[in-house]
């Protein structure tokens, strides 16, 4: 009988955990891309443009080059918009997309210290988080 219970426990206390845990995360309102198009008239951009060589950039407006993502892949952003200048001659930029700044801020000061030691230019955007059904974040 305890077996039987405690067999029965577990897939309860499984869901239950899982209701909480989800219940607890918040829900990002926009995805990556959805910032991207929301940002391009702000940045006069156009969105995913394809590079010769196959990449896409984000974000690319007369004068720049610009990555966005989420602010703790920060170097990967770093990295994608010296590519991306590389490729189209344009000065690099990033974008970070920001969800909670205080539990960010150590991401945000890092990119920050190596965008200006490389002279690249970065720009901070908060993501609006809400609930919306059927979304997880990013």
């Amino acid at each position: 009988m305890i077996q039987h219970r405690s067999s029965f426990l577990g897939p309860v206390a499984a869901a239950v955990f899982a209701a909480i845990v989800a219940a607890a995360a918040p829900v990002y309102a926009e995805t990556e891309l959805e910032a991207c198009r929301r940002l391009a008239p702000q940045y006069d951009a156009e969105t995913e443009v394809v590079l010769w060589d196959g990449t896409r950039c984000d974000l690319l407006s007369d004068t720049e080059a610009i990555e966005a993502d989420w602010a703790a892949k920060w170097p990967d952003a770093i990295g994608q918009a010296s590519w991306y200048s590389i490729v189209t001659g344009k000065r690099p930029a990033v974008l970070l997309l920001i969800r909670d700044a205080a539990a960010e801020s150590r991401y945000i000061y890092r990119a920050t210290a190596v965008c200006e030691r490389l002279d690249m230019r970065l720009y901070l955007e908060v993501s609006p988080a809400a609930p919306v059904e059927g979304r997880a974040g990013d």
